[in-house]
């Protein structure tokens, strides 16, 4: 470990915190185990001479589970309109009640810091879980808490989409999964319909609109990844919960559900979706789907051809 090295960290998704005052929607309980492994890390630099460098690899923030509130009620069950706003002051508000909720954490960060020798810095990349990463004042907000300022600034970067240096390749992968977590555009991810909003992808919709409640009744879910594998599970264990949730998420999908004349002959997605939502056809296909294979195996499909297209990956043919 002589000269430098590397420390990736991905997919921590920290929201409000606050688990033991009754917040359902957290997920990492881990803030004393964290700042464990960073004073090791500390440790092993400091007595080696090693510079490090901590790269946090996208959604290390969960910030559609975190009201645009000025204070948090662990205890409240927000409406979705309270996780909407991706604004750069409710997004800063949203910082301000994770760091509230994960002092230890940031605590970590802070003394992890060093401007050395060894140096000891930390990068954020955003991914689409945390793209309100992009805001100059949350960047600000997080750069004050771990006291990244005067000669402690260059300690402390974010970069829009990857990092690519030193012989490494680091980026979240996001734009590599299903279409609906794929952000337009990661380095400039502004929503030009809604001026002052970021363009979140037809997931986090979900995520803020069903998915934080459903998480209320079902905490397991959260486990299940991606999404579509939860889709799967659900028509097979939960099927009503399934279609219902499945249209919802295809009716966010930009350009799926078309927007015209109320006579305009209807695509075929959207003669679908409309099933879905037909409580007696929902009957019907749940029997169907439960006895009859070849039906089962079309439906998958259906959903994989909607939800799940290749990605589009730069350079491939």
């Amino acid at each position: 470990m002589s000269g430098k090295f590397k420390l990736i960290v991905s997919d921590l998704h920290l929201s409000a915190g606050r688990v033991a005052e009754g917040n359902p929607l957290e997920d990492f309980v881990s803030d004393d185990e964290f700042a464990a492994l960073l004073e090791q890390a500390a440790a092993e630099s400091d007595e080696r001479g090693a510079d490090v460098e901590l790269i946090f690899n996208g959604d290390t923030f969960e910030m559609l589970q975190v009201p645009h509130r000025d204070e948090f009620d662990p205890t409240a069950a927000y409406p979705p309109e309270a996780y909407h706003s991706s604004s750069e002051e409710d997004s800063v508000r949203k910082m301000e009640i994770i760091i509230g909720g994960h002092p230890r954490f940031f605590e970590a960060l802070r003394r992890f810091l060093q401007v050395g020798p060894p140096r000891r810095s930390i990068t954020f990349i955003k991914g689409n879980h945390d793209l309100n990463l992009h805001w100059k004042g949350v960047q600000g907000r997080i750069r004050r808490e771990l006291d990244a300022s005067g000669p402690r600034a260059p300690l402390l970067t974010f970069e829009e989409r990857c990092i690519s240096r030193e012989g490494i390749y680091v980026e979240h992968g996001n734009q590599y999964a299903e279409i609906v977590d794929r952000v337009e555009d990661m380095e400039e991810p502004h929503d030009h319909d809604r001026p002052g909003q970021l363009a979140l992808p037809p997931g986090s919709w979900f995520v803020m609109d069903v998915f934080n409640e459903i998480e209320r009744e079902r905490y397991w879910i959260d486990g299940v990844k991606p999404l579509t594998a939860l889709l799967f599970y659900a028509l097979a264990y939960d099927f009503p919960f399934a279609v219902w949730a499945l249209a919802v998420l295809l009716r966010a999908l930009p350009g799926l559900i078309r927007e015209g004349p109320l006579d305009a002959q209807p695509t075929e997605a959207e003669t679908w979706v409309r099933q879905l939502e037909d409580a007696d056809r929902t009957a019907e296909m749940a029997d169907r789907y439960r006895t009859d294979e070849a039906f089962r195996t079309a439906f998958n499909d259906q959903v994989l051809r909607l939800l799940a297209p290749p990605p589009d990956i730069p350079g491939a043919d």
